[in-house]
């Protein structure tokens, strides 16, 4: 079943890296190859949705 792990697996914690460093990498990305940034929300909005798309693939279909 996706996301149970195995008895020998090792667990590793998922610490959530800060926010501000993130928008500040990316800004700085976004400069380095002469892209323009979207917006902190519009940011914000695309991340919820990719994180909500990748959710449901893991989830295991319901069959009726």
């Amino acid at each position: 079943m996706p996301g149970m792990l195995d008895d020998d697996a090792i667990e590793i914690p998922f610490d959530p890296p800060d926010p501000d460093v993130v928008w500040e990498h990316y800004l700085e990305t976004c400069r380095r190859a002469g892209a323009t940034p979207v917006s902190r929300e519009q940011a914000l909005g695309l991340i919820a949705k990719w994180t909500a798309t990748i959710a449901a693939s893991l989830s295991v279909p319901t069959q009726h």
